[in-house]
């Protein structure tokens, strides 16, 4: 997530316009796409562990890549990777969430993916803090290599505690790369509706320092303030989200937080369109704007990720991953229109898209529970 602050560095090593740009950070959803059709039954034959350790070596070697290259070639390549690396991540570490979830009987996945934009914040206000005096690979650098041996800490320290996977010394339970595409199912309503509530999150990281700084002519510090108050107020809802499960029903949540966001969001920038030139005026009404986009759609993913466990008999990493795929296709596409738009009108008008699907995401509220929890 500390690349997304400094997107802007990234786009001006490339010497790309918009819209090539917006396609070329997209690309590491082809990555991601093939990940997900293997590694699923990957943590369901050999466990959790395996997979998580190899994927961090891949993930932090290739983000640590992208900030030294100079040709979109090369980065498009390390990019696939990267979303391979990523995507093997993302099942591996919810599936050892739904795995301690069904054992704790607590709804834990929220308060993880809570924890997680946590992190996203830190990297943030670090980055608001080093932008304008640290180049860009000493940032990312650092930060990688931090991360990498912490990390394998971890997932040494949690060795006794990982899903443990259905390895077989017969063939019995093993799934051929026939059956992983044969027994593939699509829950459209499922996907579609986890799609719109995702993709302000997504469009956000992408382009909103961009944004900022194109559309306020800010330094690059002040430009990462709007998405570190978006963050903030992700961290907010999903750490309170078992409170508000308590008192309101899943399907409840589903409906109304995202036309919070949503026209929470749409509503101040509208407004910002008018008074830029006002530059602490326009901040602080764009900062509320994503402050309720952020809200809005901050525990309505993961909560997608709790229906999908429930809602199947299929082992935890599969049953992530059969959704993960569908989603990679769609937001890759999504993101595609989204660069594309911001390219040929304004960026403006391209963050409109991801706005918009939000609040189509609280047509989607009966994927949820009817019923409160005890």
């Amino acid at each position: 997530m500390s690349l997304a602050p400094r997107l802007p560095d990234i786009k001006a090593n490339l010497n790309i316009p918009n819209g090539q740009f917006g396609t070329l950070i997209g690309s590491g959803a082809l990555g991601a796409l093939v990940s997900q059709f293997f590694t699923g039954h990957i943590v369901h034959r050999f466990g959790a562990r395996r997979p998580l350790t190899f994927s961090v070596v891949l993930l932090y070697g290739t983000l640590a890549a992208m900030v030294h290259i100079h040709t979109p070639l090369l980065y498009f390549i390390v990019n696939v990777i990267n979303g391979a690396s990523w995507s093997m991540y993302h099942i591996s570490i919810n599936a050892q969430g739904l795995h301690r979830q069904k054992h704790s009987e607590r709804q834990i996945l929220p308060m993880m993916h809570g924890l997680w934009t946590a992190g996203a914040i830190t990297a943030t206000i670090l980055a608001f803090l080093v932008a304008d005096h640290i180049g860009v690979a000493v940032h990312i650098d650092s930060i990688c290599a931090f991360n990498f041996v912490v990390t394998l800490a971890i997932i040494y320290s949690m060795r006794d505690s990982f899903l443990v996977g259905n390895e077989s010394t017969s063939d019995e339970g093993a799934v051929t790369i026939k059956q992983m595409f044969s027994q593939f199912r699509i829950n459209w309503v499922v996907s579609i509706g986890f799609l719109c509530s995702l993709m302000l999150e997504i469009s956000l990281g992408d382009w909103s320092t961009i944004y900022t700084r194109e559309h306020l002519n800010v330094s690059k510090s002040i430009a990462v303030i709007p998405y570190f108050f978006f963050m903030t107020a992700m961290v907010f809802g999903r750490l309170n989200y078992n409170r508000f499960r308590a008192r309101w029903t899943e399907q409840t949540l589903l409906r109304y937080f995202p036309l919070l966001g949503g026209i929470g969001f749409i509503i101040p920038f509208i407004v910002t369109q008018f008074i830029a030139e006002h530059k602490t005026l326009a901040l602080t009404v764009m900062i509320i704007g994503f402050i309720c986009g952020g809200v809005g759609s901050s525990f309505i993913a993961p909560l997608y990720f709790v229906i999908v466990g429930r809602n199947t008999e299929k082992p935890g990493g599969v049953a992530v991953a059969e959704l993960g795929a569908v989603h990679q296709i769609l937001a890759f596409m999504t993101r595609i229109a989204i660069a594309w738009v911001a390219q040929l009108s304004s960026l403006s008008a391209a963050l409109f898209i991801p706005a918009t699907l939000l609040i189509i995401a609280s047509f989607f509220y009966r994927n949820g529970s009817p019923t409160k929890s005890a």
